[in-house]
């Protein structure tokens, strides 16, 4: 089998796996390596480079190496190869085609992984923080109770208790001060508390 034959396969396996994957990425069945953080052996393996080019500036820049990327590297070199054979017989010159084939199409897919996980990435929820004030939605007690808080741009109801001798009826302002799992603590709040309509 020549040189030929062997670019032919080398893009082919490249080209096919790339687009397989594509489609499961975008199916939802992979994750294409946008997963942000440690190795995924489930999936992609998973390298992060993340350099921080201003200390100020915790976004940095970064590079994803995945699968994905590996793909399009192998891809393109094959068919860069095979470009550079219907010019030259010179293997070197064919072999740093397809190397810098293969790099541009590696990068380019690294960078259109960052894009699709700019995309898909998902807000993080905020939470309520000790500080943020409300009013009693149900009437809070040691034991229980409910109250509706105004905070991230949004009004949400909260299960609540107090630490407070005295139930906090119903619309009474109260702060937020502490919470135990995923119920808040909240004190009265010496104050009324204005929602924006």
């Amino acid at each position: 089998m020549g040189i030929r034959g062997i670019l032919w396969i080398i893009a082919a396996f490249g080209g096919i796996s790339f687009i397989l994957k594509l489609v499961l990425m975008l199916l939802g069945h992979d994750d294409g390596g946008l997963d942000h953080g440690d190795a995924d052996l489930g999936g992609d393996v998973h390298v992060e480079l993340e350099v921080d080019a201003d200390s100020h500036d915790s976004t940095g820049s970064f590079l994803t190496i995945s699968i994905q990327t590996v793909l399009a590297f192998i891809m393109m070199f094959g068919l860069f190869g095979l470009a550079a054979l219907n010019f030259t017989n010179n293997n070197l010159f064919i072999f740093g085609t397809a190397t810098l084939g293969g790099f541009a199409g590696g990068a380019a897919s690294a960078v259109m992984m960052k894009i699709l996980k700019k995309l898909n990435s998902v807000p993080k929820r905020p939470e309520p923080q000790i500080g943020d004030t409300g009013t009693a939605y149900i009437p809070v007690s040691a034991s229980g109770g409910e109250v509706t808080l105004y905070f991230g741009g949004r009004q949400e109801n909260f299960e609540a208790v107090t630490e407070d001798e005295e139930k906090i009826p119903a619309f009474e302002p109260v702060i937020v001060t502490g919470k135990i799992n995923n119920t808040l603590v909240v004190s009265r709040f010496n104050r009324e508390v204005d929602f924006p309509s």
